[in-house]
């Protein structure tokens, strides 16, 4: 009879090569998952990046378009000096007339660039009603320097997930990711009212940015009219007789991100414009960004 030669695998290497092949395919899934925390993590800071810049962009188109047909078109509201154990925001109110993000108009900006094409993706800052774009709206496309991008009329509107949707327009356009988009406003006086409450940045009752600690504003008043940024003509407020020499607005905000247990800034002191404070223990393991944009509101002063 033939005997064949060939023998098994004995029990102590079947449970050796199992605990091989657990090792690798362990070591296998760890990187895949770390590569994929990495690229949900990049994503998020790319999306955060530009809803912020966004925000900013939204800040400073409202500074230029400040003073049309209006005499107090900038208001200030100073938080007032800090007692350093917390920020003492301030607000910003805006006042407009005929501006194409007064009213009761909806915003938002571009999450993806557009070119030669009819559908834009278009994020909005909150979702309800108020900020909704309905087919039928007219829209206008302004980039941060207040020059006219590109305009149309809403034939189609899908919403992807969240706050997110598709636009169909009536023409093709073209425009960068990050791109401020209106639907023209009712005639009227507007006042827009930036503030922080309970932690986020609200642009009148629509809230804007997350997790943002302080609001900071300076004004730039050429008190005598030498156009030269002498010494204290920085102030933090001013009366209605300084708005014909108001030259330049410069808005600081401080957004948080995190916590990261590995980072703490409890003790840290922060000045931003007039405000000094020291960082409590209850925000010690958030980041700390600071944004800041410096505006000339077109229509006041000279």
């Amino acid at each position: 009879m033939y005997k064949s030669n060939r023998k098994g695998f004995t029990l102590i290497e079947l449970v050796v090569g199992l605990g091989l092949v657990s090792i690798f395919a362990l070591a296998a899934m760890s990187f895949l998952l770390s590569q994929f925390r990495v690229n949900t993590t990049q994503s998020q800071i790319s999306h955060a990046q530009t809803s912020i810049e966004a925000t900013m962009n939204l800040i400073r188109w409202d500074i230029m378009m400040a003073g049309f047909g209006t005499q107090d078109a900038i208001i200030p509201h100073s938080g007032g000096s800090s007692d350093d154990t917390r920020p003492e925001p301030d607000m910003l109110e805006v006042v407009t007339y005929n501006s194409p993000v007064g009213g009761n108009g909806h915003w938002g900006y571009l999450t993806e660039r557009a070119d030669a094409s009819a559908d834009i993706v278009v994020r909005r800052w909150q979702n309800n009603v108020f900020s909704n774009i309905a087919v039928g709206d007219s829209v206008v496309l302004f980039d941060i320097n207040k020059v006219l991008v590109a305009e149309g009329r809403v034939v189609n509107v899908q919403v992807i997930s969240g706050n997110e949707m598709r636009v169909r327009l009536n023409q093709q356009i073209s425009a960068k990711k990050g791109t401020l988009i209106f639907a023209l406003p009712q005639d009227g006086r507007t006042h827009i009212t930036y503030s922080i409450v309970n932690g986020n940045l609200f642009r009148n009752n629509v809230m804007l940015q997350e997790n943002v600690e302080d609001l900071q504003v300076s004004y730039w008043i050429d008190s005598n009219e030498n156009g030269v940024e002498d010494a204290g003509e920085w102030v933090p407020n001013f009366t209605s007789d300084d708005i014909r020499n108001l030259r330049l607005i410069r808005v600081s905000v401080v957004k948080l991100s995190g916590p990261d247990v590995r980072h703490n800034e409890q003790g840290q002191r922060y000045t931003v414009e007039d405000d000094i404070y020291t960082v409590p223990a209850q925000s010690a393991n958030f980041r700390r960004h600071i944004y800041t944009i410096v505006v000339k509101p077109r229509n006041l002063g000279v």
